[in-house]
């Protein structure tokens, strides 16, 4: 284990990433002194920042002349000269899932796990506890809209974070609490196979001390032989209804959950967020919720003030009659599960620009993509997000095109910049459309960029 970080002196490789910028700022709150390096700015970078955390654009050696400890991003090569460096000092390196598991092991610690929802329940769970007094710290992949930040410190004993399974770190984390949504294909470019995935995710559950939390039977049946003590427990609700609410323009507003617990009269929970896909998050919330003590009642009113994620479904409102969402959906699954929300909701038509993510996932994924996105009615694709990947030969945007044109020839279009993408929309959009731009790149630029040129355009109209 990781002795005391008190007054140690730590350098963050790759800072401006989610991940790593919310565990500068927990490290620091443990006392550490904290700097970071990034090779460009990011959104987080500004709030890392606010910290009196020191961040520097650009690697150097001389970043980390004088550092006890080096944690790393997963996206950070061997060959950077800041890794490569401290390595041949024999300065201690760490990648980031696998310290953060270390220095959490005091704790009490939920962990959060699976292919998809693993932010969306963090914050959700996180909101509720800290709504009712257990004042959890807390480590979130997104900006939880509650507290306007991806942390939460605080001295409480509890500790909320995401298990990562996407680089294997998520076998180093010893929770007593563990939550599995879901395991799907994504990041079998790391595993291999499915199969070794799922051994990564046996071994946290044996890791586990407390409890684990899955959806189903099925899922229960993958576990049962793997925990070492723990209970396992299945938080799926029978007889469970479920309906949308709507705003006065017909637009996604929350939805609304009934079923009954525990022998009583049905409950009713009002979520102010949309889509039959968080139905999941919302039972895992509340099994552990009531685990821990919170009341039926309690839990309903601290619901029903949750703001949700930035980035995961987000509605950036209504210009000129047409509607602006914003998500981090990047997977088939995930796609596949928003499109038919908002097709549950909206009639007529909705625009999807996707942003594909990284080259290894864009090879995987590509012949699968056009059966998620059947709902769209016109369908737009940039290039390639490459998350510092190295690019691969013949991997590209047009190759995702060309892999989903094979399934759908009609309505859909490469256009493998911004700029392109911007004036086109300009040019076909019209009143009552909606337009989700998705992806876990920087596809927020363009929303931001097309959500401004329309309101130059309401301005001129009026």
């Amino acid at each position: 284990m990781i002795e005391s970080l008190k007054n140690k002196k730590l350098h963050f490789i790759g800072i401006g990433g989610c991940g790593m910028s919310g565990l500068a700022v927990y490290v620091k709150h443990l006392g550490a002194n904290v700097a970071g390096s990034d090779k460009r700015t990011s959104p987080y970078i500004d709030q890392i920042r606010k910290n009196d955390i020191q961040v520097s654009i650009g690697h150097d050696v001389k970043n980390i002349s004088d550092c006890d400890i080096i944690i790393y991003s997963s996206a950070i090569k061997d060959d950077n000269c800041e890794l490569s460096f401290a390595r041949q000092k024999g300065i201690p390196t760490f990648r980031r899932g696998v310290f953060l598991a270390d220095i959490i092991k005091d704790k009490k610690v939920i962990a959060v796990s699976g292919s998809h929802g693993k932010t969306s329940t963090s914050a959700l769970l996180s909101w509720v506890l800290d709504y009712n007094g257990y004042c959890p710290n807390s480590l979130v992949g997104g900006i939880m809209k509650n507290v306007n930040s991806n942390v939460m410190c605080t001295e409480s004993d509890y500790i909320i974070v995401e298990a990562d399974e996407s680089d294997g770190s998520i076998t180093f984390f010893e929770p007593d609490i563990l939550i599995i949504l879901n395991i799907d294909d994504d990041h079998i470019e790391h595993y291999g196979t499915k199969d070794k995935m799922l051994d990564a995710y046996r071994k946290i559950a044996a890791n586990t001390k407390e409890a684990v939390y899955v959806p189903d039977k099925n899922m229960a049946d993958l576990f049962k032989d793997s925990l070492n003590g723990a209970q396992l427990i299945d938080f799926s609700i029978e007889n469970l209804g479920f309906s949308e609410k709507f705003s006065l323009n017909n637009v996604p507003d929350g939805i609304e959950i009934e079923m009954v617990y525990k022998s009583n009269a049905p409950y009713k929970f009002y979520i102010p967020v949309f889509g039959q896909f968080f139905i999941t998050n919302f039972l895992s919330v509340f099994a552990v919720s009531d685990r821990l003590g919170v009341s039926v009642e309690k839990f309903q009113k601290s619901l029903s003030e949750f703001k949700g994620v930035k980035r995961r479904a987000e509605d950036w409102g209504v210009v000129n009659g047409i509607r602006i969402i914003e998500d981090y959906a990047h997977h088939p699954t995930e796609i596949l599960a928003l499109l038919e929300s908002l097709r549950n909701c909206h009639k007529d038509r909705i625009i999807c620009v996707f942003q594909p993510h990284r080259y290894t996932r864009s090879k995987n994924i590509a012949s699968s993509l056009a059966d998620s996105m059947g709902n769209a009615d016109l369908l737009v694709l940039t290039d390639i997000y490459s998350a510092d990947e190295q690019p691969i030969e013949g991997i590209s945007g047009e190759f995702v095109f060309k892999q989903i044109i094979k399934k759908r020839n009609a309505n859909i279009k490469y256009l493998p910049n911004f700029d392109q993408i911007l004036k086109n929309l300009l040019m076909i959009v019209k009143k009552n459309d909606l337009i989700v731009f998705m992806g876990a790149g920087d596809i927020g630029k363009l929303a931001n960029e097309f959500k401004n040129e329309l309101i130059k355009l309401q301005v001129v109209s009026i």
